[in-house]
């Protein structure tokens, strides 16, 4: 079974002292990066995608942002499989109880440490981050 494994994608970085065309720039490359995550997990035959935290800068991140990100994502027929870190706590106000990624089917959130069988005879042990911490 193959599995892609990614992390840390940081979406609605601001930047920090880039201008506003970087900062655009640098958004529009990091959707474009997802796009060829998405890409790639279809050219290798990957049977899951796991996303191990971090995927966004902030647990509650712009409306457009989660929407872009929403939007790639389900346009994936891989099964993805996401785990909560330190930048992207999970909570009830947070990116994963938004509307547009609990309408993404394959979409699979692990916000509590457990023990899922993804696939026949492949477990994952999932150890979601608690704190910011």
């Amino acid at each position: 079974m193959k599995i892609l494994a990614t992390a840390d994608w940081q979406m609605d970085m601001k930047g920090g002292r880039l201008n506003e065309a970087a900062r655009q720039y640098l958004s529009d490359a990091r959707v474009e990066t997802i796009e060829k995550i998405i890409e790639l997990a279809k050219e290798e035959d990957v049977a899951a995608i796991l996303a191990a935290g971090d995927l966004f800068e902030y647990p509650s991140p712009t409306p457009e942002v989660i929407s872009s990100v929403a939007e790639v994502l389900q346009r994936s027929k891989v099964p993805i499989h996401a785990i909560p870190g330190n930048h992207d706590l999970y909570g009830k106000s947070s990116v994963w109880e938004t509307p547009e990624f609990r309408a993404i089917k394959h979409f699979h959130l692990h916000n509590e440490k457990d023990t899922i069988e993804i696939t026949k005879g492949v477990t994952l042990h999932s150890i979601p981050v608690k704190s910011k911490y």
